[in-house]
């Protein structure tokens, strides 16, 4: 469980978060377990910081590995004690996600 809204981490919430993660990392491996845990994972690109939090198999470390752009500059792993969930934010990281996607695009079509 995690952050204001008292998510318990399943597979589907597992799954979004690993798509998340994957939109800054896509060379992220992914492996699936029966057990999950929470993340809050920060990358900062000029002037602003993207936040992005939620659950993860907990198989997967989210934080080592290069960004897609900006810079990392937090990733930890949460608990029920200290929240760090992304229930109430899935609006902003569909954007974010989606942001990151139009910046790859346009950076494979402007090389």
């Amino acid at each position: 469980m995690c952050e204001e809204n008292l998510v318990e981490c399943d597979a589907s919430m597992a799954s979004l978060g690993m798509v998340r993660v994957a939109a800054f990392k896509p060379t992220i491996q992914i492996i699936q377990s029966p057990t999950m845990r929470c993340f809050e994972l920060v990358v900062q690109d000029n002037d602003n910081t993207l936040r992005t939090r939620g659950c993860s198999y907990d198989t997967v470390d989210v934080c080592p590995g290069e960004v897609r752009i900006g810079a990392q500059t937090g990733c930890r792993w949460c608990n029920e004690h200290d929240g760090c969930n992304s229930a109430g934010s899935f609006k902003a990281s569909v954007l974010v996600i989606a942001s990151l996607l139009v910046v790859g695009v346009l950076q494979k079509v402007f090389q």
